[in-house]
């Protein structure tokens, strides 16, 4: 069964349920030379050869991550989503991990990058599909960032300091924000070359650490199912990437440098594993394909793409050209085109979600709702936790004006995706619920990593709640837990 069909795990969760907001760079255009930047992180105390103990790095991860929230552009695709996610699963089970409760991110930029931190953290720029030829070389970065945590080369690489530096960790922040916002409009453009420059070296590891970590890396790969050569052959290309762009290196050698040594000792122990291994699936490919899409500039760049694409490729690659055509020609509202070129992947693959999604999608947009709906409980009936199909289906009803069955989904999916509650506070107004829109509400700003205004909804929702005990013990108790969360974190 192909993955993008599976259940999804229990295993990558959100680890906290009240999360917390911190001021972030504080810079501006005049003095950017001369500030520093300021993070009002948690204070852990003294630190001894263990450094963090699990519970503290949890805090410490989640405390990061609301921060790199605050300022980065996330994607919300389901089906991007969903297939990082069981991806960095499958590689974490088989990975040197003691505390495999991951939570992950997915950026919204072009760049190849990806990132581990402390607290279980793993970052993904989507642009790593658009250098990424294969699923075994996307697999190599991702075991290589979980080696890094595995072997706790941050906390290592910090324990010759008196203190487990939190103004270090907040340099991982900047440098990791930095590298996020590249091009984009966060403000980042104030800060100067050399600052940059040194938050991009606050996250370098030794070489020893990044040789290490190549090794465990290849490791995981290889017990998890894919061609350890792939590693080596990632590495290549990056360098080769690198040659012809100048100053414009891939993010991740900027933190991760690659040698010669490095590369020809890569290849050479790959060459020690047998071969075989699995190289790529469809499911990269269809990710990619939306990858694609994600970044085009229209429906018709897209459809044009696809085309050439299309007539130049084969196997999985054409196969996902064709579904990211599929998808452009419904985007561009050309849908008997678009049914056109999705039917023989339908026939080839029938129960595969991504090609029944745009399916469903189509008949929804021609009006034929109740056939989409029924093709979606369906499809539900198969995988009923599945995270792209539960979004469209919550969607559909949405549109059919099936409020209350709709609001019913968005509450099951919250409980899987916290990033979920913006959308069960819209359909929680459409059902005029007034006080579940306030506390769907704070419950968004606590992921978002803003508890004043978490706080400031909860409050609307405690004058709503007024005469009904039950509902009003709630959301105080929910008022003193962010109190309680930020006392225990020195926030207060």
């Amino acid at each position: 069964m192909y993955r993008l069909l599976a259940k999804k795990s229990g295993v990558i969760t959100a680890l906290c349920c009240f999360f917390v907001g911190f001021s972030l760079l504080t810079l501006n255009n005049q003095q950017a030379a001369a500030q520093t930047i300021e993070l009002n992180l948690p204070t852990l105390g003294n630190t001894g050869a263990n450094l963090y103990s699990e519970e503290q790095k949890r805090q410490l991860g989640q405390a990061w991550l609301m921060s790199f929230r605050a300022q980065v552009r996330t994607v919300n695709d389901p089906i991007i989503f969903n297939y990082l996610e069981n991806l960095i699963y499958l590689l974490a089970q088989h990975s040197q991990l003691s505390d495999r409760h991951l939570e992950l991110v997915v950026v919204s930029n072009k760049s190849l990058n990806a990132f581990a931190v402390p607290g279980g953290i793993v970052g993904v720029h989507i642009g790593i599909f658009l250098t990424a030829k294969n699923e075994a070389q996307l697999a190599s970065i991702l075991s290589h960032e979980l080696a890094h945590l595995s072997q706790e080369h941050f906390e290592r690489g910090r324990e010759a300091q008196q203190r487990a530096s939190i103004p270090t960790m907040a340099g991982m922040l900047a440098g990791l924000v930095l590298a996020a916002t590249a091009g984009g409009d966060a403000g980042i453009a104030a800060i100067t070359a050399t600052q940059a420059a040194g938050l991009q070296n606050s996250l370098r590891f030794s070489r020893q650490n990044e040789q290490e970590a190549d090794r465990i890396g290849m490791e995981t790969m290889y017990e998890s199912g894919f061609d350890p050569r792939q590693s080596s052959a990632m590495f290549q290309q990056m360098q080769r990437g690198s040659r012809y762009s100048g100053s414009h290196a891939p993010e991740f050698l900027l933190t991760h440098p690659l040698t010669e040594s490095r590369i020809a000792d890569a290849k050479l122990r790959s060459e020690r594993y047998p071969k075989g291994g699995l190289i790529n699936e469809i499911d990269y490919s269809v990710v990619q394909a939306r990858v694609r899409i994600y970044f085009e500039e229209s429906p018709q760049s897209a459809i044009k793409f696809f085309k050439a694409n299309s007539k130049n490729t084969e196997g999985f690659e054409k196969e996902a050209s064709q579904y990211g055509l599929a998808i452009a020609q419904s985007d561009a509202g050309l849908f008997d085109q678009a049914s056109e070129t999705l039917q023989p992947l339908i026939e080839k693959r029938p129960n595969y979600i991504p090609y029944q999604l745009v399916r469903t999608n189509i008949l929804a947009a021609r009006g034929q709702t109740l056939e989409a709906k029924k093709e979606l409980e369906n499809l539900l009936a198969i995988s009923p936790n599945n995270y792209p199909l539960m979004q469209a289906y919550a969607l559909l009803l949405q549109r059919m004006d099936e409020l209350s069955a709709s609001r019913d989904v968005w509450k099951a999916l919250s409980e899987l995706h916290p990033s979920i509650w913006f959308e069960l506070a819209e359909i929680e107004g459409l059902n005029g619920n007034i006080m579940a829109v306030h506390l769907a509400r704070a419950e968004y700003f606590l992921l978002s990593g803003n508890p004043d205004a978490a706080t400031r909804h909860l409050r609307y929702a405690l004058k709503l709640a007024e005469g009904n005990y039950l509902q009003t013990e709630i959301i105080e108790q929910r008022l003193r837990d962010i109190q309680s969360w930020k006392q225990q974190l020195n926030l207060t």
